[in-house]
């Protein structure tokens, strides 16, 4: 009967968070490993050049992520604060960014 396989609450509660999520842009794809090793050099050298330009005071609005193959919207200050990460630079500011953002950058294959 319809009834049989209409879904279950719990199924319609979750598509429809995931797909909030994904519309907000908080749930990305990721790529195969095999697609972000061969993206990986570019967006290392984009990623490069944009932490650059941050530090001359014109941040570019994302970093790109090999994982997902889309941009990471990162705010300047969180810019500057992974440059000097992955410069070995310890910033003040930096506890709060290396607990709470830089694992998820990580993932992304941004940091």
């Amino acid at each position: 009967s319809v009834v049989d396989h209409a879904p279950a609450a719990e199924d319609t509660a979750l598509h429809g968070t995931l797909t909030g999520l994904v519309a907000m842009g908080f749930v990305l794809p990721a790529l195969s490993e095999s697609a972000s090793a061969i993206g990986r050099a570019a967006t290392d050298r984009f990623n490069a050049v944009a932490l650059a330009a941050a530090r001359r005071g014109d941040p570019a609005p994302a970093l790109a992520s090999p994982v997902s193959g889309t941009g990471v919207a990162l705010p300047p200050a969180d810019q500057l604060r992974l440059d000097a990460h992955l410069h070995g630079v310890a910033a003040d500011d930096a506890d709060d960014f290396i607990r709470r953002t830089l694992p998820a950058l990580q993932m992304l294959g941004v940091a």
